[in-house]
């Protein structure tokens, strides 16, 4: 039972992290699922984290995927992705 309580809730407990707020109130069994998936909100916190340390302190190009992310439309994405990019590649050649 407990196990079905954690699967159920794992989409509200992922939403909890990403948006940072409870999407109405909790029943008994929500709570309880919540609380069997704290670990997992953790997890994912700690991977978001460590993706962005690791794309700020790579010499590469960020992901495409990161920066449309944090954009509303492809359109700005793109240009955003480019500029993000063509700065990088400035500052390895030294520009």
């Amino acid at each position: 039972m407990a196990r079905r309580k954690k699967r159920r809730t794992r989409q509200l407990s992922d939403f909890i992290v990403d948006y940072g707020v409870l999407p109405g109130p909790l029943d008994y069994e929500s709570y309880v699922g919540l609380t069997m998936n704290s670990g997992r909100a953790r997890h994912r916190q700690t991977y978001f984290q460590g993706l962005a340390y690791s794309t700020a302190n790579s010499v590469g190009d960020v992901p495409y995927a990161i920066v449309r992310a944090a954009c509303e439309t492809d359109e700005e994405a793109q240009k955003l992705w480019f500029d993000i990019n063509a700065s990088r590649h400035r500052a390895r050649m030294g520009w």
